[in-house]
């Protein structure tokens, strides 16, 4: 089971996830997005690949494979359960 987002990691990467990216800090949570573009899936998952409690809020387990179906299917999945 994923962990409950934690908003201070994500205030923490904030600037450096926008600077490298020009995305905003919020695409980072499950679920905010919802339908994703193709560049909106690889910087996920490049935050993804670094940051091992970002991958295990996102649902991911330590040894699962990222991959651009998976997050697009752990991004709507989470949407549809919080009733969104």
């Amino acid at each position: 089971m994923p962990t409950k987002p934690n908003p201070n990691l994500f205030n923490y990467k904030r600037s450096k996830f926008h600077a490298r990216t020009g995305y905003p800090n919020k695409i980072l949570m499950p679920g905010y997005g919802g339908e994703l573009d193709d560049d909106e899936i690889k910087a996920i998952k490049s935050e993804l690949e670094r940051l091992p409690r970002l991958k295990n809020i996102w649902g991911f387990t330590e040894s699962e494979r990222i991959t651009k179906k998976k997050i697009q299917e752990k991004a709507l999945a989470i949407e549809d359960n919080d009733g969104n």
